[in-house]
């Protein structure tokens, strides 16, 4: 596959922006560009919001007639509802007897994102939906989980870090609480090329959660690199409570101190039933990531 790379500042270059989409007259925009750092974007809203939610590309995209699928997020949700979580037994996910997948949640619950990289992303959603109604979608993904980039100078995933922690022995904390659907690169990457290759229509155009079929806390997470690959090192990963963490920070008046949602685990039946395909849980996300030759 043969690729041009051009730059592009989708912040503070509106002429250039318009005159780099109308030579090349895509058919299909893929927005992937983004302040995806909650803490960053919180200490720059105006930047987080101009690139996350690019009008002027997104106009430019309408007047083409190109369609556009535009990467969101889960943290557009607030946490506060009770999931259908999966509990740990024996380093193993067992349902828990009292859980209802219906608790999970769904695109139709109401978006009340409780950071500035939420609220951006909802920008970009509403602003989709009232100038692309029948052109686009958007994706709320969880965390992306995959191998390291072949090219380029790319952060390791969080799963790199459990490795790399746990290769040197070295006793660390993780959040027991704030769970998520992570999901593989390639599952991602098999949605995004599903709206490519069937287009987006009036039928399929909205609004789609995506994430892996488990719900896990980054501790969760720990534990399950470490039996991946066989060690024995639990005695160095140590769960703590968010939540417990955050009340004792109660009464703390700075606006702009930055709030992560814990719980927002996801239903993504409705992208499965769209695409035809099941999303890995994490058996699979690990073997994608660190792969066994």
């Amino acid at each position: 596959v043969k690729f041009t790379l051009l730059k592009l500042d989708l912040t503070n270059d509106e002429e250039t922006v318009k005159t780099t989409i109308q030579k090349l007259k895509p058919h299909v925009c893929i927005h992937l560009a983004a302040i995806s750092s909650p803490a960053i974007a919180q200490r720059n809203p105006d930047l987080a919001n101009a690139l996350n939610c690019p009008q002027v590309l997104f106009t430019c995209c309408k007047e083409l007639g190109a369609q556009v699928i535009a990467l969101s997020t889960d943290q557009v949700y607030d946490g506060d509802k009770k999931c259908n979580k999966k509990k740990r037994v024996d380093n193993d996910y067992q349902q828990e007897e009292k859980s209802s997948s219906s608790s999970l949640y769904l695109e139709t619950d109401e978006a009340k994102p409780v950071n500035i990289y939420g609220q951006t992303k909802i920008n970009m959603e509403q602003y989709l939906q009232t100038h692309l109604p029948t052109t686009s979608v958007s994706l709320r993904s969880s965390i992306i989980m995959g191998p390291h980039v072949p090219y380029g100078n790319c952060k390791s995933t969080f799963l790199h870090f459990i490795r790399s922690r746990m290769e040197s022995n070295a006793k660390t904390t993780y959040w027991m609480d704030e769970c998520r659907n992570v999901i593989s690169v390639y599952d991602m990457i098999q949605v995004i090329m599903w709206f490519v290759q069937n287009g987006i229509t009036s039928e399929n155009a909205g609004i789609y959660n995506v994430g892996g079929k488990d719900s896990v806390s980054r501790y969760d997470m720990a534990l399950d690199v470490i039996k991946y690959f066989g060690g024995e090192q639990q005695e160095f990963v140590e769960g703590l409570y968010k939540s417990k963490e955050e009340e004792k920070k109660a009464g703390n008046d700075d606006a702009n101190a930055l709030r992560s949602p814990l719980d927002i685990s996801m239903d993504s039946s409705k992208v499965e039933g769209t695409c035809g395909f099941t999303m890995k849980g994490m058996g699979g996300i690990l073997m994608d990531t660190f792969p066994k030759n």
